[in-house]
């Protein structure tokens, strides 16, 4: 069920990364360093010098002023000034691999590799200011691709690397260190104090810069790091102290531990994600991959692969994993109570928020995954705990008890039942659009994996539970404040049960491929029938069963789920979580013999679900097409119809597969 290998190994991958920490503290050590040795040098000159001195930075790299040529250059050829014609703290960082005398002492200035040429492409109109440093020890993109030998990769070049790199057409830039051979500096009016990376882009940017001291040993203020408070604008809020190379890992670590016309101002943009145009964002952590355009965002957290493309507006909201998507008009931000704005809203994964719906905190979505908040509806301070549901707006009114409000419908399990193409189309999409390499380790987690369905089988249990005693529709558990009826009850019974039962007979099916392929070419017929018997007496009834998480206390307790990057989700744990689930669903009060007959049963029944389920996607883009043809004129001859679109085939070709499988090997085993 695996679909990145990646996800086999997270404890590498974390340590990658705190490598990569590592190595970026001690970078700014380095940068600090620079710094303090400038100042020095600095203090110890009087007047301008004709010499470069060299400064050792370590035994790799070197730093030293720029020399007269490269003046000229940048001033006559480049077309760049400096305040008060002073480039006496312009400094140069080197690698010992560029000058094979940068490590002896002499400051000959002839013995320095002169840089003139490499300013003319990488440099044009642009004012410095104060303590400059151009880092010249990175290889270019195409420098580094002849390196690796990889021609394969031209297709695939992201669009911002077509861009020439360097630093061009700024008004002002001050106090900085650039990576001028691989970032795009471009038409901005202000940078001051800031440590421009590797492949930074930083185009029409107003206003940058950073404040308090460069001090490596303090966590305050601290050169390259962001304190940002997510969750209640009123202040007591939730504090993240973050770097660059923060993950969305460290940001929820941090909550457990603590219970183009763009306006930016205390966010960290992990990588790949993108902000604008005529957006505004303040106290915000962007996770990779997610873009935001046109609205407003305040004091929130942002998971991987969330959009938010349209006016919209988000304040205190606390989405971790991130996946969903902001409509048109979404206010999903009234956090103030009329005495301090201190109210937040926690949601979870793939969380859809339809055209101006109104959301009223406090609000807590997270046992929630992957639900719709449909158009217009407004959701009023509440807990949902029912995963893959549909909320919307009833046209029932309330009790008179109930203040005259307008109920909101919840239909468990409708996203499942009603709507799978969705998410089949987005665990696609979730592997085709991901473009933040360095977080891949954990932003590739399925849909359908041992946390949502531990998430739907609690759900299926509160709404069975209902019927067997009895309760009242209205005091079901996990329906917050919405009305529940009794079709609706029913819809999600169902709809959990077929998601359960199919996720844990493809493991079932896998696992039999996985233990019988190698058999079959050294058998016949009958010994292999009694090899299968033997496996399935072993798997299901001599191994130890695991406990599967209690319905009662995931469903009562107020916390945060778990996270795919905390849970050990490898395939062998994957499928003993599956057998789990084969043993409690698919046996008797009575002793239960697992034999061929039983095996055959489950692989019949998985056969029916696999047609059911891609009968069930194509029907819903059916839905689509046949309102759309009775609507819209010309809308069949512009839309590809049910039958043509590559997400049905693709389920269609899968339940194929599956009976192909299943009719094999009953025919040869059982």
């Amino acid at each position: 069920m695996r679909s990145d290998k990646f996800l086999n190994k997270p404890n590498q991958e974390m340590n990658d990364f705190q490598a990569a920490v590592l190595a970026r503290e001690e970078q700014l050590r380095h940068l600090k360093c620079i710094f303090d040795l400038a100042l020095l040098e600095d203090e110890n000159e009087t007047g301008e010098s004709s010499s470069s001195p060299i400064i050792t930075v370590n035994e790799r790299i070197f730093l030293r002023k720029i020399h007269q040529k490269e003046r000229e250059t940048l001033k006559n050829d480049c077309g760049c000034s400096c305040t008060n014609n002073d480039w006496s703290n312009f400094y140069l960082l080197l690698s010992t691999s560029i000058d094979s005398n940068s490590n002896s002492n002499n400051n000959n200035e002839t013995n320095i590799e002169d840089c003139s040429s490499k300013f003319q492409s990488l440099v044009s109109k642009t004012h410095f200011d104060g303590f400059i440093v151009f880092d010249l020890t990175k290889k270019t993109e195409i420098e580094a691709d002849d390196n690796n030998n990889d021609t394969g990769n031209n297709n695939k070049i992201d669009d911002w690397l077509r861009i020439p790199p360097g630093i061009h057409s700024n008004i002002f830039i001050s106090d900085s260190i650039i990576d001028i051979r691989t970032c795009r500096v471009y038409r901005n009016s202000f940078i001051s104090r800031t440590y421009i990376g590797s492949k930074t882009v930083l185009m029409n940017c107003g206003h940058i810069s950073t404040n308090g001291d460069i001090n490596i040993n303090s966590n305050r203020n601290c050169f390259g790091r962001l304190e940002i408070s997510v969750g209640a604008e009123s202040g007591g809020g939730r504090p993240l102290v973050l770097t660059a190379e923060s993950t969305m890992i460290n940001v929820t670590q941090q909550l457990a531990t603590i219970t183009d016309n763009s306006k930016i101002n205390n966010v960290l943009m992990m990588e790949h994600s993108h902000c604008g145009p005529s957006s505004i964002m303040e106290s915000t952590v962007m996770g990779p991959d997610s873009h935001a355009s046109a609205g407003e965002v305040h004091a929130s957290i942002i998971g991987p692969q969330t959009n938010a493309h349209h006016q919209s507006l988000l304040i205190g909201v606390l989405w971790p994993l991130g996946r969903g998507n902001v409509a048109y008009g979404a206010n999903v931000g009234s956090n103030h109570t009329g005495r301090l704005p201190d109210q937040e809203c926690t949601v979870g994964e793939g969380i859809f928020w339809g055209l101006n719906c109104i959301v009223k905190f406090p609000i807590d979505l997270t046992l929630s995954p992957y639900s719709m908040i449909a158009a217009g509806t407004k959701l009023s301070p509440q807990r949902i705990g029912m995963p893959f549901s549909l909320i919307v707006e009833s046209s029932v009114h309330c009790p008179a008890q109930q203040q005259k409000q307008q109920w909101n419908d919840i239909i468990p399990g409708w996203v499942i039942q009603h709507s799978p193409y969705t998410l089949i189309r987005n665990d696609k999409k979730y592997i085709t659009r991901r473009k933040a390499s360095r977080h891949a380790f954990y932003t590739g987690w399925n849909i359908l994996r041992p946390s949502t369905i531990e998430r739907c089988r609690v759900a299926r249990s509160i709404l069975q539970s209902s019927i067997e005693h009895s309760i009242p529709l209205q005091d079901v558990s996990g329906i917050g404040e919405c009305r529940l009826t009794l079709r609706a009850r029913d819809v999600g019974i169902k709809a959990y049960e077929d998601c359960i039962h199919l996720y844990a007979l493809q493991g079932l099916m896998s696992w039999l491929d996985k233990t019988c392929s190698k058999k079959h070419t050294r058998t016949n017929n009958d010994e292999m029938s009694s090899f299968v018997f033997r496996a399935i007496q072993d798997e299901f009834m001599t191994k130890q069963t695991t406990t599967i998480i209690s319905p009662v206390l995931s469903s009562t307790a107020v916390e945060w789920p778990s996270v795919p990057w905390d849970v050990n989700d490898s395939s062998n744990n994957e499928w003993e979580y599956q057998r789990n689930i084969l043993l409690e669903e698919f046996s008797s009060k009575e002793v239960m013999k697992y034999d061929v007959a039983w095996l055959r049963l489950l692989l019949e029944k998985l056969q029916h679900l696999e047609y059911n389920f891609a009968e069930r996607v194509a029907k819903s883009k059916r839905r689509d097409d046949v309102r759309g043809a009775a609507t819209i004129p010309g809308y069949a001859d512009n839309h590809v119809a049910a039958e043509l679109d590559s997400v049905i085939i693709d389920a269609k070709k899968k339940a194929e597969e599956t009976e192909q499988f299943v009719q094999n090997f009953l025919n040869k085993n059982c």
